[in-house]
């Protein structure tokens, strides 16, 4: 079942990713590492800047919405298609179908957040209040502030942070509370566009 969800989440991630941020370029893996080190650090007045630039954006957009194409590769290929559905501040909803039919629905609202697979070994539509997400179950990157960060479409929280580079991209590192435990949140920005092209989160 874990491994499940997070085999789900990696796919979904990239996806928002590349549609959301790239241009339809392709996402190269090689921005993310399996184990976080830090690189560098970049002064924070050489990088206000560009977070500024990028809120100013990204507070504008206030709901967002675009079919989405997923390729999930596990034992088998499923080829999947839908559509998401993002209203700011925690309102989302993924829907993903393949020629067998539904085969994911992950959201949020107000009051929960949601999963459905098809797939699940244990069927059932699973899903918890916001206001206990921290005594479930739940692991720290189905979080749903995480996984809405993924779309690139937030503002960039970046007090109390550390500044690298990896790969020419800035990145913006975070030791964050999720769940009663503490993560490192890394967000990727390119400099020259500046927009955030992906999302990271490592246990200590």
């Amino acid at each position: 079942m874990r491994k499940f969800l997070l085999f789900i989440l990696i796919g979904f991630t990239i996806i928002l990713i590349w549609q959301t941020q790239c241009n339809n370029e392709s996402f190269n893996l090689k921005y993310s590492e399996k184990q976080f080190k830090i690189n560098k650090e970049i002064p924070k007045n050489k990088f206000d800047p560009i977070v500024n630039e990028i809120n100013t954006k990204n507070k504008q957009i206030h709901n967002f919405q675009s079919d989405v194409s997923v390729i999930l590769k596990k034992d088998n290929i499923i080829k999947t298609n839908g559509r998401i559905f993002f209203e700011k501040t925690i309102n989302f909803r993924l829907i993903l179908d393949s020629i067998l039919g539904g085969e994911l629905d992950i959201g949020s609202n107000k009051n929960f957040f949601w999963f459905w697979s098809y797939r699940n070994p244990s069927p059932g539509l699973y899903y918890v209040n916001h206001n206990n997400i921290n005594e479930s179950k739940l692991k720290p990157p189905f979080n749903p502030e995480f996984i809405i960060n993924t779309l690139g479409l937030s503002e960039i929280d970046n007090n109390d942070c550390k500044y690298d580079m990896i790969n020419n991209l800035y990145r913006i590192i975070k030791i964050k509370p999720v769940q009663n435990k503490n993560v490192i949140v890394t967000t990727l920005v390119d400099p020259i566009k500046k927009v955030i092209i992906g999302t990271a989160i490592y246990d200590l």
